[in-house]
């Protein structure tokens, strides 16, 4: 199922390194949004009440864009959503 995926991250995060390099080896395309880079990216992280990174946003488009996110590097989150479709 054809997805886009957006991931809130910061300078110095082990966790959101983690989650780059897992995303990468299994050749899944995102978009990074560096909070310590871009203000705008952080102030999108505050409006949904969200304190903390890594964070990703799966939109799924053939699914009327329905929206899952998934907070932390949770890898079985991230493979039962990414892997098994």
């Amino acid at each position: 199922m054809e997805s886009e995926i957006i991931v809130f991250t910061q300078e110095g995060c082990i966790y959101c390194k983690k989650q780059k390099e897992w995303l990468s080896q299994n050749n899944i395309e995102y978009q990074e949004k560096n909070v310590d880079k871009d203000d705008e990216y952080r102030l999108e992280l505050l409006e949904r009440k969200i304190m903390g990174v890594p964070y990703t946003i799966i939109r799924f488009l053939e699914d009327n864009e329905k929206e899952v996110v998934v907070g932390g590097f949770d890898v079985k989150k991230l493979e039962r959503l990414l892997l098994e479709y």
